[in-house]
């Protein structure tokens, strides 16, 4: 392998913006093989964005120039890899201040529109540790904007299953299919694409940024609760909207829609809305981390629509869906009380949720992608007697 000069670099600058271009400087003596070099990124602080795990390369050549960041002395990393250096010009790069062992290898890689599992859990941390550390004011209303998304996902279904009462009757697949597919998953992409603090996707990211070191454990508690209150606040304001614009009013069908989902996630034990929880929140986590891995809009959407759609369509437990549907059932008649609404469905929906999302995802991903892989992979090791070939 050989290191590529500046004037290499130079050939290759056309594909990079010019407040990007690296230039060559020798390795400290003593700190390591020829083959590295210290290459300075001036102007990489400014940017953000979205072409990480490219590499630069130089256009009709089998081999690529490759600049892989190792950030030193940030603890949120720990000299990890960060980000590589775009193929393509004026694609941008993540947190960028300095990128050590730039070498020659091939062939040719292209822009992937996916990160890899370990880029992603990364990014989920990071996002976690910007909510976990935002002023309270910042998160509520963030919280309640996350709330009032989520509800107009929640009535936009109520109001579609309520108006299809007869297919319900014919082909109840088809109903469930439908209620899935409409607003449930336009709800959660607008949180994801906004940056709203949604109790439920908190779960995973604010998990993902404990479980990296990133947060103590009472500002991870802090972020959940904010989360969920401000959830809760936006989610009953809207109903309110609702109920003041008379919405469902001279519609029985859907009158009689919402006072039967209320009535329905009110008359579970607490198995059964736990267990629900869990799925859930299995799949709506699942979704923002589908989400995270993709870079592109539409990719976005597509991870979020096909795990959304999925939920929606099972009829299982979402701690914020509830926050609006429940109340819309009651203001119209359901005979459901408040401490009823509040013990028998969003106490164990919300353990639920928290298992489903915050465990099942972000924990085991913790393991198999984050800070905690190490430390399994070095606590459970199979025995070595086991293969040493004396015994059969």
């Amino acid at each position: 392998m050989s290191v590529p000069s500046s004037e290499q670099l130079d050939q290759v600058g056309n594909e990079i913006p010019a407040d990007l271009r690296a230039t060559a400087a020798p390795t400290p003596e003593g700190s390591g093989s020829d083959q590295m070099k210290s290459l300075e990124w001036p102007a990489a602080k400014k940017t953000a964005g979205a072409a990480p795990g490219a590499a630069v390369h130089k256009e009709g050549e089998a081999q690529a120039f490759e600049a892989t960041l190792t950030a030193h002395g940030d603890p949120r990393h720990h000299g990890g890899t960060v980000c590589d250096m775009p193929a393509v010009g004026g694609a941008a790069v993540l947190r960028m201040e300095h990128i050590q062992g730039v070498e020659i290898k091939g062939p040719p890689p292209t822009v992937s529109d996916v990160l890899t599992m370990t880029r992603a859990f990364r990014a989920a941390a990071d996002n976690g540790a910007h909510k976990v550390h935002s002023p309270i004011t910042h998160s509520w209303l963030q919280a309640m904007m996350a709330g009032v998304f989520i509800t107009f996902g929640a009535v936009t279904a109520m109001f579609i299953g309520g108006n299809t009462t007869g297919i319900a009757a014919t082909d109840p697949g088809l109903s469930q299919m439908i209620f899935g597919i409409f607003g449930f998953p336009t709800g959660l992409f607008a949180v994801v694409l906004t940056g709203a603090e949604l109790f439920t996707g908190n779960c995973l990211v604010c998990t993902a940024a404990w479980a990296e070191g990133r947060c103590t454990t009472p500002e991870f508690l802090r972020s959940l609760t904010v989360s969920w209150f401000g959830n809760l606040s936006g989610a009953l304001l809207c109903v309110g909207i609702f109920k003041g614009a008379r919405f469902a009013e001279e519609a029985d069908r859907l009158h009689a829609f919402m006072v039967n989902v209320a009535h329905i996630k009110t008359s579970m034990n607490w198995g059964q809305c736990f267990l629900r929880g869990v799925l859930a929140n299995f799949l709506v986590d699942l979704a923002v981390l589908q989400a995270a891995i993709s870079t592109t809009f539409v990719g976005k959407f597509l991870g979020i629509f096909l795990a959304v759609s999925m939920f929606a369509s099972l009829a299982l437990e979402h701690v914020v869906a509830n926050m609006s549907m429940v109340p819309l059932g009651m203001i119209h008649g359901a005979d459901v009380s408040v401490w009823k609404f509040i013990y028998a469905n969003l106490i164990p929906v919300t353990l639920g949720n928290y298992v489903g999302g915050g465990v099942m995802i972000g924990m085991v991903y913790a393991v198999l992608f984050g800070k905690w892989s190490e430390k399994f992979s070095n606590a459970v090791r199979w025995p070595k007697r086991a293969f040493d070939g004396e015994h059969h």
